[in-house]
């Protein structure tokens, strides 16, 4: 028994938009911080001969993440001809996005729409999403997939009848 995958412990979202000062522009402003995620570690062999390959070490938990006990790995990572480590770490999520706005009407009055920019993860942070847990593997510890894109910006209009 241990942690889900997905099990985040702490999230927090920050909303804000409105109307701003000038040129009729509307702004809104979103923030998203989430706490790391818990990450399996295993072996990355089939120790006990069942056919799959994710059979933990001794005395390693299920999704233990950074809490793991290091003792265990460096011996397994020893055997293997492998450097030891020093520490397990993963990222906190981390994202701005933004977005500016200007309503527009043509033709008759029901004729409406807006032209907007948005721009997601506008600091441009690398979120790591999976971490790499096979203690046999040259890459264990290091992320192997991102949690979302680098900074985007997107330019389009909203036509509304």
């Amino acid at each position: 028994k241990g942690r889900a995958d997905t099990d985040r412990r702490h999230r927090v979202v920050l909303a804000a938009g409105g109307q701003l000062p000038w040129l009729g522009l509307t702004g809104s402003a979103t923030l998203q911080y989430a706490s790391s995620l818990p990450f399996n570690i295993t072996t990355g062999r089939d120790e006990n001969v069942d056919g799959l390959t994710n059979d933990r070490p001794a005395g390693i938990g299920r999704n233990t993440g950074d809490d793991t006990p290091l003792g265990p790995i460096n011996a397994l990572r020893a055997k293997s001809g492998l450097p030891p480590i020093d520490r397990l770490t993963s990222q906190d999520f981390l994202q701005v996005d933004l977005r500016l706005a200007r309503p527009y009407h043509f033709g008759q009055a029901k004729t409406k729409g807006e032209w907007f920019m948005q721009v997601f993860n506008a600091l441009d942070r690398g979120n790591v999403g999976l971490i790499e847990g096979r203690v046999t593997s040259r890459s264990f510890g290091q992320p192997l997939a991102l949690a979302g894109p680098p900074r985007t910006l997107e330019l389009g209009v909203r036509f509304g009848f």
